[in-house]
């Protein structure tokens, strides 16, 4: 299995900060708001369709909400400090409605999957070299190294975004291109985590 090498592959979540700055894209897929499922309060409403790569809904989907790249704005109901929601999605693949008081433009949403759940996590954004344009359907192994190793197989978003990988703890994430096929992704998991050290940090 060929790590990639396209951007800073290996990280140590709850040190790193949610991922805010990214190269400027559409967004998630926005959708009118209906349902009686809400969140927040305000009188901007939100509701967003999770897809895949390919433009198909995810009906009953862990997923990860959050708002990057505005300043000062953050989703005011998460009490986690990277301030992103974790939920499911409905069995048309829609997220709850979010209500805020303030506007957030379309580009400034960030919804992805979801594998585990806790209030440490990190996620990666697969680029060109240029650092400028997403790489959507990227086969990709993410190897998380905690108490517990494990790994999740995914392909980028439409916005070239992989999985969010939460967890109670802090782990050590490391990315791998999933372009081999006979690529033992235990062995890899194995091999991974017995040469990553993890050092956690006090808190969230």
């Amino acid at each position: 299995m060929t790590m990639l090498s396209l951007l800073a592959l290996s990280v140590l979540t709850g040190c790193a900060s949610d991922q805010g700055a990214s190269p400027a894209s559409p967004g998630p897929a926005q959708v009118r708001p209906s349902g009686s499922a809400q969140l927040g309060q305000g009188r901007h409403l939100y509701q967003f369709e999770l897809r895949d790569w390919h433009g198909k809904p995810q009906p009953n989907q862990p997923f990860a909400l959050s708002i990057q790249n505005a300043k000062g704005r953050s989703l005011p109901f998460v009490a986690d400090r990277k301030k992103v929601y974790q939920g499911v999605t409905d069995a048309a693949g829609r997220t709850p409605v979010i209500a805020l008081p303030f506007h957030i433009k379309p580009a400034d949403w960030r919804l992805r999957e979801r594998f585990g759940a806790g209030p440490y996590g990190e996620d990666f954004r697969l680029t060109d070299p240029s650092g400028k344009h997403p790489l959507a359907g990227l086969d990709y192994t993410l190897v998380a190294c905690g108490k517990v190793p494990r790994h999740y197989e995914g392909t980028s978003n439409a916005q070239g975004f992989t999985a969010y990988i939460a967890s109670a703890e802090a782990e050590h994430l490391t990315l791998y291109d999933r372009g081999m096929e006979d690529d033992d992704p235990e062995k890899v998991m194995k091999e991974t985590c017995q040469a990553s050290t993890i050092t956690a940090p006090s808190k969230p």
